[in-house]
């Protein structure tokens, strides 16, 4: 049986990693460092679910959600926001525009596993 696929998207390479070797047992991992670069993959492949960091040097996460939750090919991938931004107006601000989770770093491997166990239940 095929495994589900993932894309993470992080600017940061050793965050990326760690989210990567925390996934890679259990789900098939697509990766990218920059908005841009995340759309153009998803357009091409659409994962199970995208792990999304808030800030990026090209595109935020927030505009990122926006504009998947425009694109009928996207707009019913599950989304978890996971970033270093935790104050509650950037909370609100991911979810409004369109994150079906939110999670802030630093964060336990344990618990990012089962958030994207139970999105991609859903």
């Amino acid at each position: 049986m095929a495994k589900l696929k993932v894309m993470i998207v992080d600017d940061d390479p050793d965050i990326l990693e760690l989210i990567k070797a925390t996934l890679e047992e259990e789900y098939e991992v697509m990766t990218a460092s920059l908005g841009n670069e995340a759309i153009e993959k998803l357009r091409k492949e659409v994962p199970d679910l995208l792990v999304l960091d808030y800030v990026l040097p090209d595109l935020h996460g927030p505009e990122i959600c926006k504009i998947l939750r425009k694109d009928p090919l996207l707009v019913h991938l599950p989304v978890l926001m996971l970033t270093g931004k935790g104050e509650i107006e950037d909370k609100v601000k991911g979810l409004e525009s369109g994150a079906d989770d939110y999670m802030v770093k630093p964060f336990s491997p344990q618990e990012l596993s089962a958030r994207v166990r139970m999105l991609i239940r859903r």
